[in-house]
């Protein structure tokens, strides 16, 4: 049977986390999600599916079926056993309906893999996490996958092995377990943290956003990847109503919680804990630069994806407590719910707000990249020039974030914008230019040199259209754990929308090659141009892709230490002795004027870099 509506059961902490936490710790926050095309037994839905794996034989394991109450007034739901303490101290912060409770209790002090909780659970994180990014405080459209096909799989027990990832080649979330004492019976589930499904959640959303950074061999593009991700999965964490529930009407403990390293902003507590390597995996409360003046204890190895991600997230995390602590000064009577009457509010609200403008900040920002390999200042700048066409009254926000990219080393001292001074174009037709190939490939060969295109150089473009208008308010869905996955994308601003002509120009370019005579002497990378521009002509914003020295010097390191260990293949090794494609590797394919290096992402697991 199909439900177009269904409430899931999801842990919003990690269970040894939420164990040590004491007598008043929640761990379970209920979804209500809705679906036009219905959820199905699995669980499945139209845009997300779980396959089950025994990881002992192999085998597919039943799928989880429905729950039915019988009664009207209660959300049908998957035949679950709630999770609790052993001692029955974890809670539902919300009333969960007496109809989810008949199979018992579980103690997930020592889970069993085979109870569909595990994947019950991951399937209800990877909508929330879905619908935060595409919502209208976030991105405000739908995602097409990275991949061809309409589902992501869900693989929410791989197999032994402590870490997790996203998998483009599979359509998948690879979700991993592992035993942390030796000779016990305790397990440790990637499915059963919500920062590390959200995380990988997260890596496949921005594949679908800029697809090109799957491939991209500057270690800035990884950085940006793994630094969203981990962004991500704390904006998840605050918009939890019961891990805010106690600052409800206490800004000020709030903001000293929010300044400190704390469970808000502590990435994946239980996985590193039993890894015996310290209390989380990494945290974006941090001062880490890319200066050359940073302070040792400041200082980043360049050449790791995942220790440079650090950089940036420590900046957006920056951002976000600064927003919180001006946002809560307002007078507390604001039109948060709809344009028609006000709302009280109180700190937890201030809290998922500005969860929410970080989010649109973030993912706007990424949408408006320019094609291929690109830095962590093309990154910022695209963030800055996209905010100030969504919301132009956030000036505070966006002079926050340039002020932590010229801290922390991401711009220089006199980089701030992407936007051209004056510089501004005839009045055009953009829904044409969108529509017509010929009419877009006329407008850029009329402007290659505005759009720094090569002499002689093929290329490739793409456009989309873009509005605003209002500010988005406060949805519903950040007040409750309302997930919608139907249909059209959510209404459009109302009133006098300004529109924008996205266009991307993409071409190859050729970089120096120092890996060694196997490899030949130069590299081909795409890169390319974003030009924003609207029906008037006027440019909002010009970003090239030009790697900078520093850049190059850290991503031919990182290629470099890949190869040491052999993580990446010379040209004529892609396929195995089966004659298969070879997976796990980054694989490289010799082209005219260059070798490509393909699946750059690989190098990114949730736990730490193959180098």
């Amino acid at each position: 049977m199909r439900h177009n509506q269904i409430l899931i059961p999801s842990i919003i902490q990690d269970p040894h986390v939420i164990s040590i936490a004491g007598e008043g710790a929640s761990m379970l926050h209920p979804i209500f999600a809705n679906d036009s095309a219905g959820f199905n037994e699995g669980p499945v839905c139209n845009r997300i599916a779980v396959v089950d794996i025994d990881p002992d034989d192999g085998s597919m394991r039943p799928p989880v079926g429905f729950l039915e109450s019988g009664k009207t007034s209660v959300r049908p739901t998957y035949k679950v056993t709630l999770p609790c303490g052993s001692k029955g101290k974890w809670r539902p912060m919300w009333a969960i309906p007496e109809s989810c409770k008949r199979g018992g209790i579980a103690d997930l002090e020592r889970p069993d893999y085979r109870d569909p909780f595990l994947k019950v659970n991951a399937f209800g994180t990877v909508l929330r996490t879905l619908d935060f990014i595409e919502s209208p405080m976030g991105l405000d459209r739908r995602i097409e996958w990275g991949f061809p096909g309409k589902q992501l799989l869900i693989v929410p027990q791989a197999g032994e092995f402590p870490n997790a990832f996203y998998h483009r080649e599979s359509h998948s979330l690879q979700l991993f377990f592992f035993h942390p004492d030796p000779g016990a019976d305790r397990i440790v589930y990637s499915a059963l943290s919500q920062d590390i499904v959200a995380h990988e959640a997260a890596h496949a959303a921005m594949d679908g956003i800029a697809p090109d950074l799957y491939d991209a061999c500057l270690v800035d593009s990884l950085a940006i990847h793994e630094a969203l991700a981990d962004i991500t999965a704390v904006l998840l964490a605050i918009r939890s109503r019961d891990r805010v529930e106690a600052f409800a009407h206490d800004a000020p403990a709030a903001l000293n919680e929010l300044l400190s390293s704390s469970r808000f902003s502590r990435i994946a507590e239980e996985f590193r804990f039993w890894r015996g390597h310290g209390d989380c995996l990494r945290d974006v409360n941090n001062n880490k630069s890319i200066a050359p003046d940073a302070e040792p204890g400041c200082q980043v190895d360049a050449a790791s994806p995942h220790s440079l991600s650090e950089v940036l997230s420590g900046a957006l995390f920056a951002v976000y407590v600064q927003t919180f602590n001006e946002f809560s000064k307002l007078d507390q009577k604001q039109p948060l719910l709809n344009r028609d009457r006000k709302y009280t509010f109180g700190s937890r609200d201030v809290m998922q707000v500005s969860a929410c403008r970080l989010a649109s900040l973030i993912y706007k920002g990424l949408d408006w990249l320019p094609p291929g390999e690109v830095t962590l200042a093309e990154y910022a700048q695209a963030c800055l020039a996209a905010d100030s066409f969504f919301v132009p009254k956030r000036a505070g926000q966006r002079q926050a974030f340039a002020d932590e990219c010229r801290k922390r080393g991401i711009f220089r001292a006199d980089e701030t914008t992407a936007e051209p001074s004056d510089l501004d174009l005839q009045p055009l037709n953009i829904n044409r230019l969108r529509d017509n190939l010929e009419a877009r490939d006329k407008f850029v060969q009329d402007h290659r040199d505005l759009l720094r295109i090569p002499e002689g150089k093929t290329y490739k473009t793409s456009a989309r259209i873009v509005q605003a208008g209002d500010e988005p308010f406060l949805s519903l869905s950040a007040r409750t754990a309302a997930c919608n996955l139907s249909g059209p994308p959510r209404k459009g601003p109302i009133h006098a929308p300004k529109r924008l002509l996205i266009l991307k120009v993409a071409w190859d370019t050729a970089r120096p090659c120092h890996l060694g005579p196997e490899f030949g002497q130069e590299r081909l990378s795409k890169t390319g141009t974003t030009l924003a521009i609207g029906p008037s002509g006027q440019i909002h914003m010009l970003l090239h892709g030009r790697t900078s020295t520093a850049a190059s010097r850290r991503s031919e390191a990182f290629l470099g230490a890949l190869y040491a260990l052999g993580s990446l293949l010379p040209p004529g090794h892609t396929l195995g002795p089966d004659g298969k494609p070879i997976h796990g590797y980054i694989t490289s394919e010799q082209h005219e004027g260059g070798i490509r290096i393909s699946g750059a992402y690989c190098a990114l697991h949730i736990a730490e870099d193959p180098l």
